[in-house]
């Protein structure tokens, strides 16, 4: 019997036709999670896609001395990913502005604060701190309705944490931690034995600006970036990079626009230049009224 010969055309074309599928299916899927990736980021973090929207840093910590003119090297780094992140996901086409200082802000309009209420004293007023600065915040009840609050009672008596600034500045301080007052639960950073960061919280507050009476009557935003360690705070560009944790996110805070969020950073890797943060897990997220 003759053998039938096939041009190799017949035989691949089913095969190329399934591949191409396939890649297709693949590109819609990439691109239909791109745009859900950017549509979350808008409705989670517009504010600060604004043109009125400023930038505070911290200005100040008890234990950290820095230089006239520098900020803390961790929060510089995390300004640098947030910088990054509006200009990669918002359309926002203006000058991005910080400022270190009270006296230089506009605490009438949209603030994003970066650091936590140790060394930030917007981030003190915002989440209802009491505490001069420069000075370690004894209290562990601020003046707010916020259900999740660093816990910063007695630093005294709270064992100590270390990581690597950027830059390789070796920095210790109280390992510092966070409470769901609803609950009661706390979520303290894990340290080895050495006293070095295993793992860090980042506590995410998108809130009604409550800086001044104008700012309230405006219904402006005071989103807040802070964590336990400035190794945390690194973490946030990864929160909006992660499409997962930005779905968790919208669905924890429901209808409303404010929220909570706490995320926690594991597998801190520790090098001669700095403390880098692990990707990024969901613990929980809060609708604020």
């Amino acid at each position: 019997m003759e053998q039938q010969i096939y041009p190799a055309f017949v035989i691949l074309e089913p095969i190329i036709i399934y591949a191409l599928m396939r890649l297709e299916a693949y590109a819609k899927d990439i691109i239909e999670r791109h745009e859900e990736k950017k549509n979350l980021q808008q409705r989670l973090f517009g504010f600060l896609m604004r043109e009125n929207m400023y930038v505070n840093m911290p200005a100040e910590h008890p234990t950290y001395k820095v230089r006239l003119g520098m900020t803390y090297p961790d929060d510089e780094e995390t300004l640098k990913g947030v910088y990054r992140s509006i200009y990669n996901y918002f359309p926002a086409q203006r000058e991005f502005r910080y400022h270190k200082e009270l006296g230089l802000l506009d605490t009438r309009e949209n603030i994003c604060s970066i650091g936590g209420p140790v060394s930030n004293g917007i981030i003190r007023v915002g989440m209802g701190y009491a505490g001069k600065q420069g000075q370690l915040i004894r209290t562990d009840k601020p003046r707010t309705d916020l259900p999740l609050v660093f816990d910063l009672a007695n630093p005294d008596d709270k064992e100590k944490a270390t990581c690597i600034e950027k830059g390789g500045w070796r920095f210790t301080q109280p390992n510092w931690s966070i409470i769901n007052k609803e609950t009661s639960e706390p979520y303290k950073p894990d340290t080895r034995s050495d006293t070095y960061l295993e793992t860090d919280y980042l506590l995410i507050t998108v809130k009604p600006s409550n800086l001044t009476k104008e700012a309230e009557r405006r219904e402006k935003v005071h989103g807040i970036f802070g964590a336990c360690h400035g190794v945390g705070c690194k973490a946030f560009p990864k929160v909006l990079d992660d499409l997962e944790i930005l779905r968790k996110i919208d669905e924890g805070k429901g209808n409303s626009k404010y929220f909570q969020s706490l995320i926690k950073v594991p597998k801190i890797k520790h090098t001669k230049k700095e403390s880098v943060p692990g990707n990024p897990e969901h613990v929980i997220t809060l609708p604020l009224k």
